[in-house]
């Protein structure tokens, strides 16, 4: 082949390649890349916050953080503690945000997977982009022993109106766990029963019984402030031994009156793990006050709080508003003649909402470990109260396990 043949083949070779790199650059599309400030396995402690963030990603409209629950423990092999690989997928999704607060607190080791994707959903042709991480979040000790409590929030040993008296029974059951024990092993539930005296933070010198059966057996305390050598108004708790379980408990406020006649009301005991939030609101409608006292109790745990109160008429117009600040560890009973000179009508409203805090370095901030909101309803002529705990208005265990999906 002579030398322009040669040149000529040269020639329409690269024309070739460059027309065919124009037709092509068209089509071609501009890679997305999107990286987290935080990669591969971070280890953090129950409560600790971080701020993950991530870079601005050129032609996204949006990004979606996927937060995914995949189980207990270390970052292993899948997770069959609940019959199955555990995942539970919150997901929040928001126009030119490039970070989002870690924090969680847990009662057990746990896996949460943060995964962030560059979105536009106006252009089709938009390539999505996504980087994740996972964090291992080590277990709250404190919050643990706590959700293992029962509590009764309002108990005691006291003298009534009329001549009447009133003591606290006490019943533990075993739920069928557990075969009985043998001569010489140890039972399946074991611990103490504590009294908390009103107003008073709790004290390792707070009196107690203890209590040890299987878990097809029921102890009954008649007098339980009698068993356990206490006297005065307060709580209830029942701590079990680390690494046992919790029985089911049930208090009954039994009012002995001079004729031996008595009555009572049954106060079934919250369990502590339901009580955790670090916030809470619940609203109490009011029947009457002619022939009864109402008091909305607090029983903090762990740390302290504020409770701010506000009293709202039948139509929902707000009469007046008090706050009180409560330590940890501290049952308190508030009575609304002591937070609102306001008289109380039939329809009227009290709405009770809780922020626990701690000093941290000189700063306030929200940091409880729970709460246990209640009212008591106390009839004027045997001083006898009804107890009964109050569901949160945030209804957690109804938002638990679904997706919540936000664009703004």
């Amino acid at each position: 082949m002579n030398s322009s043949v040669k040149q000529r083949l040269r020639f329409f070779n690269s024309l070739f390649a460059f027309t065919l790199a124009v037709v092509a650059a068209p089509v071609m599309k501009a890679q997305c890349t999107l990286q987290l400030s935080d990669s591969g396995i971070v280890r953090l402690q129950s409560g600790q916050e971080r701020e993950l963030t991530w870079n601005t990603v050129p032609g996204a409209s949006s990004y979606l953080v996927e937060t995914l629950i995949e189980g207990l423990n270390e970052p292993s092999g899948p997770d069959f503690t609940f019959g199955g690989p555990y995942t539970e997928s919150r997901n929040v999704e928001g126009r030119s945000i490039t970070s989002i607060p870690v924090r969680h607190s847990v009662l057990y080791k746990m896996r949460f997977r943060y995964i962030v994707t560059a979105l536009n959903r106006e252009n089709s042709s938009f390539q999505p982009c996504s980087d994740d991480v996972l964090y291992v979040v080590e277990a709250d000790q404190e919050r643990a022993e706590i959700a293992a409590r029962r509590i009764v929030p309002l108990a005691g040993k006291a003298r009534g109106m009329n001549g009447s008296n009133y003591s606290t029974a006490l019943i533990l059951a075993g739920s069928g766990l557990g075969q009985p024990a043998e001569p010489g092993e140890e039972k399946l539930y074991q611990g103490r029963v504590y009294f908390r005296p009103l107003g008073a933070a709790i004290s390792e010198s707070d009196k107690y019984v203890e209590y040890a059966m299987d878990g097809d057996e029921t102890i009954v305390f008649d007098d339980v402030m009698d068993s356990i050598g206490a006297t005065g108004i307060g709580s209830l708790e029942v701590v079990p031994r680390t690494g046992f379980p919790t029985p089911l408990a049930d208090a009954i406020i039994d009012n002995q009156l001079p004729d031996n006649t008595r009555t009572g009301a049954r106060i079934q005991a919250v369990w502590g793990r339901d009580q955790l939030a670090t916030t809470e609101v619940v609203t109490v409608g009011i029947r009457n006050t002619t022939d009864s006292r109402l008091a909305i109790g607090v029983r903090t745990l762990g740390n302290g709080g504020r409770v701010y109160f506000q009293h709202l008429a039948s139509n929902g117009d707000q009469i007046d508003t008090a706050e009180r600040y409560i330590d940890g560890g501290t049952t308190m009973l508030y009575s609304l003649a002591e937070l609102f000179s306001s008289p109380m009508n039939a329809g009227d409203r009290i709405i009770f909402n809780y922020q626990g805090f701690e000093l941290n370095g000189g700063m306030l901030r929200i940091e409880s470990k729970g709460v246990v909101l209640f009212l008591t309803e106390t009839g004027n002529r045997l001083n006898n109260p009804n107890v009964i705990p109050r569901e949160p208005m945030n209804g957690r265990r109804y938002e638990q396990g679904f997706d919540r999906f936000l664009l703004y």
